[in-house]
């Protein structure tokens, strides 16, 4: 194999002969907490004679000058040449030996991820973002936050200007974790003290925070961050999936090297998870535990911990305001608050996570309910316990550590993300894939890689469903419902006011907050929850006062079950162009209140059917499907109402997404 060398200086650039390079090496490592992987330069290059009197000119001149060195390898059997490696590296990185006359020097990577090595602890102001629209509670308005996603792509172009910023996670209304509503698409981030006293004369101006601070505080949702073509992507861990790369059992050089180990370090006991304040159970530190002989049981390392300069507790934030002056909540630090949109308002949700029976706002950011919807996947082994209760993973990561050796050419387009087919993972862990850990590329060819290994995705894990509650706020006049998630029936009450009037409330299907107005005043008051529309429904009363039920002989009726809706007509699958939606449509049913659709493959990777929506209208578009190229996707559309569900039309469509 042959090698030329460039340093381009400024605008000049010479070709260079450096000696020592056979005894260098490629890296392709991750670094800890992140998930992508660098090509790093291993060894050092040795620069004499010209070369040497060139880098030492730029010593005298300005030693702090940025050199670009670009290694070009001649393509097999041609006399064209490619790109092997480009880095970058100032004469203050080397060592000059002035007596030989040589100099020496490690030059660092100049790729994607370098602007955010030199600028990813810069602080920038939460303040320069604009103002999101005010979030609110049933009595309070909190109106000086900012989206996070807007505040994601501010600093991302403050560091790398121009570069496009993508987070399904953040922004498709459907969750493709959970298959249901995003309750994450609305997301702000508020400097605390604005949460604190959010009607002050005199908000904060400055919150400083930087971009690796930020991809901290990112994963208590689990997501994480790499670029792919020029994209910053900023997605769940269970976005990134890897596809089919090499398969050494063709290599005799690999072959015979079935020995693998456990990597310890990376299988703790205890993984710990907190904010800075929190007062309900629900928001106080969640802890992942395995009991499990495989994992560090050594009590001086068997615990790695999680915590950001984040409260999400924001009852407790308000409660300790008005008892205290919030003399135990500082000031510093900041609040992401999750909301829902309903009739141009955004309402933060409220509602019971699965660790205590209280009902909170913003309790879709507790750790009791994002450890149980978020982080199921890449745990340390397959089972384990959430705050003492056991549950089934949904992931794990791989921890049996084979190293091995290959021959790798420029034409095998070697790619760490694609997983790796060996004799070990075949023959002897039932089909296991290997996953670059690290590889080694020499001059010459040859690789030494280091592969993990462990089970794949487990499709059979249900995601638990958090508790449903219905917040009903009254005054004298007027009385408020909120629901911890969309209700999929028209949801009736029967009030009884003044123990003399019976007032039918009906919401209808789709609604997640509903006001009206009372036809008498009160108190008092009492309700009639006996409707069917309202089962499974957990009712709380202002700030969780006594409710008192009426008496059905005095307020309520005996319901009225509709028809199971006839099967949807018309079923349709679109794409409007290249990579665009797939919108499907379908004719609206009588008695429907909802629609369920199913997709086939499986979203969430299992056999069969999965669900991947529930909607109130006629029409859905499936974004994530429109960006696979040459797929084949089934779905199905089934019509219901409180009776139940018809039967399923079906369409299907093969999506292009060049």
């Amino acid at each position: 194999m042959t090698y030329r060398f460039y340093i381009t200086i400024g605008s000049s650039q010479v070709e260079v002969h450096p000696l020592n390079f056979l005894k260098t090496s490629i890296q392709y490592t991750i670094d800890d907490d992140v998930i992508f992987y660098r090509r790093k330069f291993n060894g050092t290059l040795r620069f004499i004679g010209d070369d040497y009197d060139i880098l030492y000119m730029v010593e005298q001149i300005d030693r702090c000058t940025e050199l670009i060195l670009t290694i070009e390898q001649r393509d097999s059997g041609a006399a064209t040449w490619h790109e092997y490696w480009v880095g970058y590296f100032s004469t203050t990185d080397g060592n000059f030996d002035l007596d030989n006359c040589f100099f020496e020097v490690t030059p660092k990577p100049y790729d994607d991820y370098k602007i955010f090595d030199e600028k990813g602890d810069d602080e920038f102001n939460l303040f320069s973002v604009a103002a999101a629209p005010a979030q609110n509670t049933n009595t309070t308005v909190f109106d000086r936050g900012r989206w996070l996603m807007d505040l994601i792509r501010y600093i991302a172009n403050e560091i790398s200007t121009g570069i496009t910023v993508q987070s399904y996670f953040f922004e498709l209304d459907t969750s493709y974790i959970t298959n249901t509503d995003n309750v994450y698409r609305y997301v702000t981030i508020f400097q605390k003290s604005d949460v604190k006293r959010p009607a002050s004369s005199n908000p904060a101006t400055v919150a400083k925070i930087s971009f690796n601070e930020l991809m901290q505080i990112l994963r208590q949702y689990n997501v994480w961050w790499k670029i792919i073509d020029d994209t910053l992507v900023v997605e769940h861990y269970d976005y990134f999936t890897s596809f089919a790369g090499m398969d050494l059992r063709t290599q005799s050089l690999s072959l015979r090297s079935n020995k693998y180990s456990y990597i310890k370090d990376k299988m703790p006991k205890y993984e710990k998870f907190s904010h800075m304040e929190a007062g309900n159970v629900n928001f106080l530190r969640g802890v992942i535990s395995y009991d499990d002989g495989c994992v560090n049981n050594d009590p001086k390392s068997n615990s790695i911990e999680y915590a950001n300069r984040v409260t999400t507790d924001l009852d407790f934030i308000t409660e300790s305001v008005a008892n205290t002056d919030g003399g135990n909540i500082s000031d510093e630090g900041f609040v992401l608050l999750a909301s829902y949109l309903e009739d141009a308002t955004y309402w933060i949700y409220f509602g019971t996570a699965f660790d205590s029976d209280i009902s909170t706002y913003n309790h879709v950011h507790s750790w009791s309910y994002m450890l149980r919807m978020l982080h199921l996947h890449n745990r340390v082994v397959m089972n384990g316990y959430i705050n003492g209760v056991a549950y089934d993973f949904i992931s794990a990561r791989k921890t049996k550590l084979q190293n091995i050796n290959a021959v790798v050419c420029y034409e095998d387009n070697f790619d760490p993300e694609e997983y790796i087919t060996t004799e070990l993972g075949e023959e002897w862990f039932d089909g296991e894939k290997g996953y670059v850990r690290e590889a080694s590329l020499k001059p010459t060819g040859e690789m030494s890689l280091s592969l993990l290994y462990g089970p794949d995705k487990n499709t059979d894990v249900v995601l638990p469903e958090p508790p449903k509650v219905i917040h009903i706020i009254y005054t004298s006049d007027t009385i408020w419902f909120e629901f911890s998630e969309v209700n999929v029936y028209d949801s009736i009450f029967y009030v009884w006011i003044n123990d003399a009037t019976c007032q039918t409330i009906n919401i209808p299907a789709g609604t997640q907050f509903y006001t009206t107005g009372l036809n008498d005043t009160a108190p008092p008051i009492a309700f009639n929850f006996n409707d069917p529309s309202l089962t499974g429904w957990n009712f709380i009363l202002n700030d969780g006062e006594g409710i008192v039920y009426a008496d059905p002989g005095d307020c309520g009726v005996a319901p009225v079950v509709p028809d199971i809706p006839d099967t949807p007509t018309s079923f349709n699958a679109s794409q409007a162009g290249d990579c665009d939606p797939v919108v499907l449509t379908w004719d609206a049913m009588a008695d429907a209140t909802f629609y369920r659709i199913y997709r086939f493959p499986n979203p969430s990777g299992g056999s069969g059917y999965g669900i991947i929506k529930t909607v109130f209208t006629n029409t859905w578009s499936d974004t994530l499907s429109g960006l696979v190229d040459g797929q084949l996707f089934f779905y199905r559309v089934y019509a219901c109402n409180i009776a139940g569900c018809s039967d399923h039309a079906t369409t299907s469509i093969t999506t292009s997404c060049p």
